[in-house]
């Protein structure tokens, strides 16, 4: 027969279990300190209000993109279409001709199906062609209707990447330094967190910061 410690031990098991959320757990790695678990209900809310908030700020963003980039125009840079034939390593004759259909003269014109299907395009740009074409994937990122971010384009810091972006302005710069932070602070962007923590402070500074280095 069992004794009765055994039989209290058997009973507690059978006893039902608090839900692991509401438990706090020591945890032995920070020496003791107990740890609190929050629901994945209520971490899931937390992240939808925080992304809510942020996308109310978008429009203010969005505002500052459209004045920063309002009459930039063409000039004689890299094209969108002119950047696919460049991306399938076409000859003279074919790049001249995707050359003829690119818009040139008012980058608000440029359509997101064009966008989405020359997304490649952004990795061919020079720098005049960066400054006609950034504001309208900036803008296509905000109305969550590009199919392919922007984010490594931005924050890639290679010579090369840097070098497109040479001809923006300072309204241009603080516009896409904006666009990042809004970003940075985003749940949703929660990975690319890092390496937009680090074009901000390397690359997309603040004017006075920039005018000081």
């Amino acid at each position: 027969m069992r004794d009765e410690k055994q039989i209290q031990q058997h009973n507690h098991r059978l006893l039902p279990r608090r839900p692991w959320t509401d438990r706090k757990l020591m945890d032995h790695s920070r020496r003791g300190r107990a740890v609190t678990f929050v629901p994945h209900e209520k971490k899931t809310s937390l992240i939808k209000r925080s992304a809510k908030k942020m996308k109310q700020e978008y429009p203010n963003v969005a505002d500052l993109i459209r004045e920063a980039f309002s009459g930039v125009t063409f000039g004689n840079g890299v094209g969108l279409w002119q950047g696919q034939a460049l991306d399938d390593c076409a000859d003279a004759a074919t790049i001249a001709e995707h050359r003829t259909r690119d818009e040139k003269d008012d980058w608000t014109l440029l359509t997101i199906e064009d966008l989405n299907r020359c997304h490649s395009s952004l990795c061919f740009f020079d720098a005049e062609g960066m400054r006609f074409h950034i504001p309208a994937f900036l803008l296509a990122e905000l109305e969550g209707t590009l199919s392919n971010g922007v984010m490594f384009n931005l924050t890639e810091l290679s010579d090369y990447h840097r070098s497109q972006f040479s001809a923006l302005n300072s309204a241009q710069r603080t516009a896409i330094r904006q666009f990042l932070l809004i970003f940075r602070d985003d749940p949703e962007f929660e990975f690319e967190r890092p390496s937009i923590e680090r074009a901000l402070t390397e690359y997309w500074i603040e004017e006075a910061q920039q005018e000081i280095a």
